[in-house]
Formats: C-alpha cells, sequence, structure tokens
C-alpha cells in the first residue's frame, strides 16, 4: 500500500470532488463502491502525477434525485449490503409493516449523508483490496454497524492500513453511526485536502530517501 499510498490519496481526493459536484446537483448515488469509480489514466502520463487521470462516477441505478430537502428524504432501501450505511440498514427493518419496529407515526430514511458513510467505505477498498465490513455472517455485520458496544475498525482492519494514524482519524471522521453526527461532504472534502498534502508529502520524503540510498 505505502508504495503507491500518494496515487491512492490522489485518486480518492478527485473522487470526493466528484461526490460534490453530484450531491451539489441534488443526487444522492447510494452504492459507492470501486467498481462504480472508473479512472482513465491519460497516456504517457507519470501514474503518481495528480493530473495523471480523470474519474467517472458510473452506476446511477441505486441514485435518488430530489429538487427540495423535503424530497432528498429517501425511504426506500437502496444499494449494496457490505456498503449500506447503519441508517439504511435501519430503514430496512423501519419499513417493514409485519415487525415490532414498525410505527406509522414515525419518518425514517436516508439522506446525502448515506454518501458519506459510502465513502468511508470506499476509501479502505482503494486502500487494501478488500471490503470495509464483511457480510458473510449478516447478523454480525448489521450488529457491527448500528450498535454502539462494537467496534466499527477492528485490529485486523487496521493493520491492513499499516495502523497510519492519519488514514485512521480520517475513517473514524467519515465512519459515524449517528448520521445527524457525521459530516458533509464539504467537510469531509476540507478535511481530506490537509490530510492528502500531509502524506503526499510524506510519501515523496520515503521515496527520495529509498533513491538515495540505492543510487
Amino acid at each position: 500500500m505505502q508504495e503507491h499510498l500518494s496515487l491512492y490519496l490522489s485518486i480518492f481526493r478527485e473522487t470526493l470532488k466528484c461526490f460534490k459536484t453530484i450531491h451539489s446537483h441534488s443526487v444522492t448515488h447510494y452504492d459507492i463502491k470501486c467498481d462504480n469509480i472508473l479512472i482513465d489514466f491519460k497516456a504517457g502520463a507519470p501514474k503518481d502525477c495528480p493530473d495523471a487521470f480523470a474519474i467517472t462516477v458510473g452506476d446511477f441505478g441505486e441514485c435518488h434525485m430530489y429538487v427540495s430537502d423535503k424530497d432528498e428524504f429517501n425511504q426506500r432501501n437502496k444499494g449494496t449490503d457490505h456498503i449500506k450505511s447503519p441508517e439504511m440498514l435501519l430503514l430496512a427493518v423501519a419499513i417493514r409493516k409485519d415487525t415490532d419496529k414498525y410505527d406509522r407515526r414515525k419518518q425514517v430514511g436516508t439522506n446525502s449523508l448515506s454518501d458519506v458513510w459510502g465513502l468511508g467505505c470506499l476509501f479502505y477498498e482503494m486502500l487494501t483490496g478488500d471490503v470495509l465490513f464483511n457480510t458473510e455472517e449478516y447478523a454480525e455485520f448489521h450488529n457491527r454497524l448500528v450498535r454502539n458496544d462494537m467496534t466499527l475498525l477492528t485490529k485486523d482492519k487496521l493493520d491492513k492500513i499499516n495502523n497510519n494514524t492519519y488514514l485512521i482519524d480520517f475513517l473514524k471522521y467519515v465512519l459515524v453511526r449517528d448520521k445527524q453526527l457525521r459530516p458533509t461532504i464539504d467537510s469531509v472534502l476540507k478535511r481530506f485536502e490537509h490530510i492528502h498534502a500531509l502524506l503526499v508529502a510524506t510519501s515523496s520524503s520515503d521515496n527520495s530517501r529509498f533513491n538515495s540510498r540505492n543510487f
């Protein structure tokens, strides 16, 4: 991961910019995963150059388009299981009329903050090639996301990103169970710009030291 970290960070930064634009046009994607992020590398450009590629977000089949704050509220179960936000998982239960969780007096649903959660999952997948939350044991997956007494970022997951303090802090900043406390895409992008600048500079410094030792 360390060898290509600056490239991954640059790709994710451009992806965040794409989603800032998407949200500004009153669209929530609801299916953010690596399969739906298309990267076009420019011929002849070094792949570690920030301008060497263009990002396109694909597959809007699960998206929700709206014209007002009221319309933004989505009450349908959308997206791929392992990247669903906690509120989306709770929505799937709350809208079922055959359970004791159903209450027609309560308004339940999701909004663009579900995409922010999905972006946190995407970042981990970009860095490691693995999904952050495994759905093979669905009950454990569900509980891990919605229960405050369970750890979201387990030791084995942190080991895969080399226990990098900055990456961990960013994931914790984005992956907040309570959507009322989760940051907006604007806040996420602003914070990531700082992390990107810091880690890219560190990565470049490490590479320079490596090259000076070998030549």
